[in-house]
């Protein structure tokens, strides 16, 4: 692991005297807890793909579909839940968020704000990176950022940018999420591309507003299987050994499924976590 980073490192610094004209691929792994019980600790591989004017931080798999697409090889249309934890396109200063409701895929654009960090004198070395404390408070969160200016880039893990330099860690107080760079290189990736089109998907993503966003969830919260109740199953039938069985029990599947719900719901701005009814 040391090894990894002292080549990192050295990257780097190579890579300072012309970071402004190149496109950048930045990877970060994210260990996050979305279980407030539990408190199981998840980890997600993330990748931000980065230029002058624009960026996109999404999950690996995501790219890696994007590129069998892009190669006319055969790859999964289905966008699970996982792959859209934290993702976020910023371009012309408007941030577009993903989300999977009821199996359809939804955007929000939002403007993008300046965040007031607090730089602070704590220095520390971060697998060889001389790195600075920053810290923010932001939607319900109080964050701490260490930052090297060695990479002098204005960029971090999903919204959080805005420092003179490259955030290397950066973790908020519950100790809820972690950040943590793992490798930075040159991309060829057409970045244009891959934040103007919806590449992974056949169908155009539905765009919503924060309003809407919360009665979709509501919605799905309230009666979690109503497209099930839909379809007015008579009777089940075992996988293994053929006979029918009773129908499904909804009260009891509802209940279960509300409180799955209300259990995971810490999203990184805990400000916009969903007001759940518990009864």
């Amino acid at each position: 692991m040391k090894f990894k980073f002292q080549i990192l490192f050295l990257l780097i610094v190579q890579l300072k005297a012309f970071i402004n004209a190149q496109q950048l691929k930045l990877s970060y792994d994210v260990y996050f807890i979305k279980d407030t019980i539990r408190k199981e600790k998840e980890v997600q591989n993330m990748t931000l793909l980065a230029d002058t004017q624009s960026y996109i931080f999404c999950s690996e798999n995501l790219l890696e579909k994007d590129s069998l697409k892009n190669n006319n090889l055969e790859y999964s249309t289905v966008i699970m839940d996982d792959e859209i934890n934290f993702m976020v396109k910023r371009k012309n200063n408007i941030y577009t968020k993903f989300y999977i409701i009821n199996e359809k895929l939804y955007v929000l654009n939002e403007n993008a704000t300046n965040l007031n960090w607090q730089i602070k004198k704590e220095i520390k070395i971060i697998d060889g990176f001389t790195c600075q404390l920053a810290t923010l408070s932001y939607k319900g969160r109080n964050w701490s950022a260490w930052f090297t200016t060695e990479c002098p880039i204005s960029l971090g893990p999903y919204i959080f940018n805005g420092l003179p330099g490259l955030i290397v860690e950066l973790k908020d107080s519950r100790n809820n999420f972690l950040f943590k760079l793992t490798k930075i290189a040159k991309t060829n990736d057409d970045i244009n591309r891959i934040i103007n089109q919806s590449v992974w998907i056949e169908e155009k993503p539905i765009t919503i507003n924060k309003k809407q966003l919360i009665k979709l969830y509501l919605t799905e919260y309230n009666d979690p299987y109503r497209r099930m109740k839909e379809k007015k199953i008579i009777y089940m039938i075992d996988e293994k050994t053929g006979e029918h069985q009773p129908p499904p029990d909804f009260d009891k599947m509802t209940k279960n499924a509300q409180k799955y719900i209300r259990e995971n719901n810490n999203p990184i701005e805990l400000e916009d976590a969903i007001k759940y009814p518990t009864k």
